[in-house]
């Protein structure tokens, strides 16, 4: 805070500066706040009274009305009870950060989807850019922009009250519960990367070094990354005297003692002596989430009625009982009945229509917002791999002017696909029955948007401690107090799966039952909801195989079954993993088709074998921060295009990246890189050398994705290209974020102007609009060509095809040509001449790894000999 003209504490827990010339009212103009606090108390919104003021610049004694600015690090009920409310308007919570201005005639108030939920320090920001009316705040790195419609600002000469509010009357309430460090104030929006975020500015040990410089310099330990030194934060805050802070010892129960503490205390016992508390071993809680930030943007119901939203989730090794469901719902009244589920996949295929319920319980809704905790009486899913769902039925009001939307979708990020299921009936769902009457039956992103529900199995792990007698069954048969005949390590009173009178340690060991993952569990006990191809083998052990490309939890051929995926050219792998350059063929057709390279024939296009280069260029006019975001009304597909100039060392794109803004998550989209024919900068005549497609990802962030395409040449230096990106969707939405810095004529916008479809391939048969007002946030990254890990002799050649076809030599075998390699090395001793003495040094290393392991298989032996004769002489011979 800058130009102080004096202060003076108040006796009411706050400071009050004066500030008669009004340097801290702002008005129309761009300010920051920051600061770091730490909360006694967490609010909600019962009252005025939850409300926890960080600074307010008014007159003490005057109306909301009157106020400059009044920033809240608890909104409390503010952002409820105000009538103009900008940002998040659902699900407030009173913990929401926000800003409340006045007009002189009345107020409103900015509220940001960031809260602080506990008692620790944590930092804060807000600031108002006037130029694109945004406020941004963050918390400790994350932002929220919230973009209000302009309804004015006062300004005034009274006071800045840090920690507390006065009322009309001039009452102090409203106070900051905590404590208040590193308060700054100033004009203009400071960049994210310079607000006070952390604390490697301060000197805690006082030696007139700054803490972040000795962290880097390695002279101090910082376990925790919070800026500060490991060896400031001891005291009383070490109790195994290891030197580290006890918040970076494990602390497995999670009741904020180190484990080793606890062990020591007796609080907890550690029969295995490991170091690792017995509950830990026996109870294994853990939480399995596909949300990514625990935040519903978007709530959903169905058409009709009777609706079910489940979340498909797969048992882990140490996750295969569930023990309670955390869930949210997004609007509903109280008093809603519903059921909450669990039930298996006996086919394990990932498609609910066979699903059976395990269990259930009816509840009702409540008042209650956020996350709440459903208690499950402990319900086996299933072993590691086996695919299960939990979800929620219930009966909404569609009324089309309102209604209830009671699935909570967390859309942010880049969401895990395939998981977040959305049913339908008008008549009542039979829960064992899924799909057979229902109208609506799909996975959310095929009918709405990515996304999934924000639905949480909280799991417990039984399978170190099968007999359930709270004791890891390692140290059950170490002590005797159970047997182990067959030595499997498991006690023999859960050692026999399939219930045939023997012991499941002695089938393995004779071969009459497989075990592929090793567990002593027999393959036939864990097929259940885990074997969708029907083989006999855990779909776990076929994953772990490779057997699962996508990543999704599901065989890749029960993906291809279930038409999940497409495999087009019959070979078993889905067509999504074949197409390495993006371009919506498989990989095959596009060499069969002569549109893509092999030369090494591994039906892998060489375009996408060069490998990552390095990226140091961009091309760009925006600052990577939109003000603003633009959708075209009319058509629902549309491109957006920048013009570029080649600089020298720059000639090669090797990726784009796009803020996708407020599009929807999940819709089809691409980017794209044209070069300009005539060079007038004009896209008209563009000629397409590459467009990748993609989905849309981090909307509604602010986040700047890359996307890498294929390595492509735009140019000699001085030639004119175009990048762009392309959107489609039926649900709309304004993927094109705009940044207000504008410098003449290089933004078009494409679409056709009958509201069709968009080939980027002929824009002259679109509408190219030349857009002046403002620039789009979107960069190419480029390179010179000369830095691809696989084209070493800079020949655009992959460098294996090199070696095949005799171009270069690779006389060691690695698969670099030897004109990239030390061209002599078997001069061990750098003399100049392979002989004697380098032959000695081969045979001292010999049996083992070193120098002299010409062919680079690991070991030093007569192969690498026969390479050292063939190099004999010297070595420029």
């Amino acid at each position: 805070m800058s130009n102080l003209l004096g202060r003076r504490v108040n006796g009411n827990g706050s400071v009050l500066v004066d500030d008669p010339s009004g340097l801290l009212s702002f008005g129309e103009s761009s300010f920051t706040i920051e600061a770091w606090v730490r909360l006694d108390q967490i609010s909600n919104t019962d009252g005025p009274n939850q409300r926890q003021t960080l600074v307010q610049k008014k007159q003490l004694v005057a109306g909301g009305a009157s106020t400059d600015y009044l920033v809240l690090v608890q909104a409390g009920d503010a952002s409820v009870t105000s009538s103009r409310n900008y940002g998040k308007t659902n699900n407030l919570s009173g913990r929401e950060i926000a800003v409340l201005f006045g007009t002189g005639s009345e107020t409103w108030i900015a509220t940001s989807a960031l809260e602080i939920i506990d008692n620790d320090w944590h930092h804060v920001s807000v600031s108002r850019d006037v130029d694109s009316d945004k406020i941004r705040f963050t918390l400790d790195g994350r932002r929220s922009v919230v973009t209000p419609d302009t309804p004015g600002h006062t300004t005034n000469d009274g006071p800045l009250l840090i920690g507390a509010h006065t009322n009309a009357s001039g009452n102090f309430n409203q106070f900051l519960r905590g404590d208040i460090d590193e308060l700054r104030i100033l004009d203009g929006v400071v960049p994210q990367d310079l607000l006070l975020a952390d604390f490697r500015g301060g000197d805690c040990n006082g030696n007139d070094i700054p803490d972040g410089c000795e962290i880097d310099a390695g002279d101090e330990i910082d376990c925790d990354g919070d800026g500060r030194p490991d060896s400031c934060q001891l005291a009383e805050n070490d109790c195994d005297g290891n030197g580290i802070p006890d918040e970076c010892d494990p602390d497995c129960n999670g009741n904020g003692i180190p484990d080793a503490c606890d062990i020591a205390l007796a609080t907890s016992l550690d029969c295995q002596i490991d170091g690792i508390p017995d509950e830990c071993q026996v109870d294994g809680n853990g939480r399995i989430g596909y949300d990514e930030t625990g935040i519903a943007f978007v709530a959903v119901r169905t058409d009709v009625p009777n609706m079910v939203w489940l979340q498909r989730f797969n048992a882990a090794a140490n996750a295969t009982v569930v023990g309670a469901i955390e869930a949210e719902f997004s609007i509903v009244p109280a008093g809603v009945s519903y059921t909450a589920g669990i039930w298996n996949d006996p086919n394990g295929d990932g498609e609910p229509a066979d699903a059976q319920l395990l269990w259930s319980v009816e509840g009702t809704t409540t008042d209650d917002e956020g996350v709440f905790t459903i208690p499950v009486p402990d319900v086996a899913v299933g072993d590691r791999g086996a695919v299960f769902y939990v979800g929620f039925s219930m009966v909404v009001d569609t009324n089309p002017n309102g209604g209830d939307f009671p699935a909570s979708l967390d859309m942010y990020g880049d969401p895990t696909l395939g998981r977040a299921w959305l049913i339908g009936s008008t008549d009542p769902i039979d829960l064992n029955d899924l799909q057979t009457f229902s109208e609506e039956y799909s996975l959310v992103e095929n009918r709405y948007m990515t996304g999934n529900w924000l639905i949480r199995a909280i799991t417990l792990d039984p399978a170190q401690d099968c007999n359930g007698n709270g004791v890891p069954d390692d140290c059950d048969v170490l002590e005797g107090t159970s047997p182990d005949v067959d030595g499997d390590g498991r006690p023999d009173e859960c050692g026999d799966c399939n219930d045939n009178g023997i012991l499941d340690g002695f089938e393995i060991a004779d071969g009459l039952l497989g075990d592929c993952d090793g567990d002593a569990i027999p393959d036939v006990c864990q097929v259940f909801s885990n074997d969708c191809d029907g083989d006999g083998l855990p779909d776990s052990c076929a994953i772990d195989l490779g057997g699962d490309c996508n990543e999704n939890g599901i065989l890749d051929t029960c993906d291809i079954t279930s038409g999940y995926e497409i495999d087009e050219d019959g070979n078993g792998v889905p067509d999504s993993c074949e197409d390495c350059n993006g371009n919506g063929r498989l990989d095959i057709f596009d060499i069969e088709l002569g549109l893509s390279d092999d030369c090494d024939g591994n039906n892998v296009p060489d375009e996408c074998e060069f490998g990552d280069p390095v990226l140091d260029t961009v091309y760009t006019f925006a600052d990577e921060e939109a003000e603003s975001y633009l959708n075209l009304i009319g058509p629902t597909e549309f491109a957006w295009v920048t013009t570029h100039q080649v600089e020298a060392g720059a000639e090669w794109i090797g990726a784009i990246d796009i803020s996708w803004g407020l599009a929807w998550p999940g819709q089809s989209a691409k980017v794209a890189v044209w070069k300009d024919p005539n060079g007038d900068g004009d896209p008209s005549d563009a000629e397409l050398v590459t467009e990748f497609a993609t989905l849309t990802t981090e909307t509604y962030s602010g986040a700047m994705v890359r996307i890498p395409i294929p390595p492509t040449r735009v140019g000699d230096a001085g030639d004119t290209f175009f990048i762009g990106g392309w959107y489609s969707s039926p649900i709309g939405g304004s993927p094109i974020s705009l940044d207000y810095d504008v410098d003449g004529t290089r933004s078009w916008l494409v679409f056709d102007s009958g509201g069709g479809s968009v080939d980027l391939a002929n824009l002259a048969g679109e509408t190219v609009s030349e857009f002046s007002f403002y620039d789009f946030v979107i960069a190419a990254v480029a390179h010179d060509g000369t830095s691809f890990p696989n084209d070493c002799n800079v020949n655009t050649i992959i460098d294996p095809c090199d070696i095949l076809d005799g171009t270069a030599t690779d006389q060691n075998g690695n698969g670099i040509p030897d004109d990239c390699e030390d061209t002599c090395p078997a001069d061990f001793d750098g003399d100049g001449v392979v002989g004697g003495s380098d032959l000695g040094l081969l045979f001292v290393q010999w049996g083992g790894p070193g120098t002299g392991d010409l062919n680079g298989d690991g070991t030093v032996n007569g192969s690498d000999l026969g390479l050292l004769f063939v190099q004999w002489g010297p070595c420029d011979g």
